[in-house]
């Protein structure tokens, strides 16, 4: 069964690495097949944007218009180059908030490695107000959900095992 229009699901993937093809996106592979097998539904545009705060919340403003469910990948980490958190805040007019689940996720994580856990890691416990959180127990950066209107957004890592994780697990039997 192919997606007819009905339900309409595109991805986003962030990071100049995608758009200049220093690293393949295999993870929007997965989750088409994935999204056909189990829900019978295709996805109906994929877009990649680069480390450009206007770019990545001009294309969330755009699938959010259009969209029943936008699959977000990448930009969740430590680094000054990892804007999709506050991107999607700002695209959805809320504050960037620190979650308190997020956090003892974070914390728990790093002492369990015997690591210090500095502020820019802190900084992946950041989500827009009002995102529904999930943590990642695959990885750091947790996964979270927002409401917009009718569409439904999914933020997960862009790392592949913690994308197929969070996809497998919690967006497909979402959508």
């Amino acid at each position: 069964m192919v997606n007819t229009g009905s339900v309409r699901v595109e991805t986003i993937a962030t990071g100049d690495e995608l758009l200049t093809g220093l690293i393949a996106d295999t993870n929007s592979a997965f989750f088409q097949a994935l999204l056909l097998e189990r829900a019978g539904l295709t996805v109906r545009r994929g877009v990649v944007v680069g480390d450009v705060r206007e770019d990545i919340v001009e294309a969330l403003n755009a699938a959010a218009a259009r969209c029943d469910f936008v699959l977000v990948s990448g930009g969740l980490g430590p680094t000054t180059d990892d804007l999709t958190a506050g991107c999607a805040a700002e695209a959805a007019g809320v504050a960037l908030v620190e979650s308190a689940e997020a956090m003892a996720h974070l914390q728990a994580r790093f002492a369990a490695r015997n690591l210090q856990l500095t502020d820019n890691n802190r900084r992946q416990a950041l989500v827009p107000d009002g995102a529904e959180v999930v943590l990642n127990r695959e990885g750091a950066a947790p996964m979270f959900i927002q409401r917009r209107g009718r569409c439904t957004l999914f933020y997960v890592p862009g790392v592949p095992a913690e994308y197929r994780h969070l996809v497998e697990t919690w967006v497909v039997p979402r959508i």
